[in-house]
């Protein structure tokens, strides 16, 4: 096995492969920017493929939809010429909650998550509930602030048993999976 890892090449750039892509899929996170600043390698690699007019793809597990992510990236320094798409997790839920009717068991749902994240929903048939206790779902995107503990949301849903849905896949959002009472609602 030790072997197989040996073999395993690693590259400095993506010039090998660049002239046969038919197109990119990149993810945004680590590989375009560190969550505050552009890498500026990145930056200069992204205007060297848009002119061998290769299109550009860019995904994020960011819970919000990808006109926020548009605006934070051009913000940076990346702009809308750069690539031809962004697909972000918190597009892929919303599209699914209004395309699958049996996803969740009913329309009020449950906020958790930051301000910024809040509108995931806006201008659907769902609404955004004041309490767990009224809402048939409860929709989270992340701690509402990034010094939360678990222990503000478990006594928040201690006496929930409804459908929990979370719109990213970071293991640091799935931390909320063992709030004690939450899950699915049968």
């Amino acid at each position: 096995m030790s072997n197989d890892r040996a073999k395993i090449p690693f590259y400095n750039d993506l010039n090998f492969m660049i002239d046969n892509c038919e197109g990119l899929i990149l993810d945004i996170w680590g590989v375009l920017w560190d969550g505050i600043k552009v890498y500026p390698e990145a930056l200069s690699t992204l205007i060297e493929i848009r002119k061998k007019d290769i299109p550009i793809i860019l995904l994020s597990n960011a819970p919000r939809k990808s006109e926020i992510v548009v605006n934070k990236l051009e913000n940076i320094g990346i702009k809308p010429y750069l690539y031809d798409k962004i697909i972000s997790s918190g597009d892929v839920c919303r599209n699914e909650l209004i395309t699958n009717n049996d996803l969740v068991p009913g329309i009020n749902y449950y906020f958790i998550g930051l301000k910024e994240d809040d509108d995931l929903l806006e201008n659907t048939k769902f609404k955004n509930c004041s309490s767990p206790e009224k809402a048939d779902f409860i929709l989270i995107t992340g701690p509402r602030d990034f010094k939360d503990n678990l222990e503000l949301y478990a006594s928040e849903l201690k006496e929930c048993l409804i459908c929990l849905l979370y719109t990213s896949p970071s293991p640091r959002d799935a931390t909320l999976s063992g709030v004690p009472g939450c899950g699915w609602k049968k």
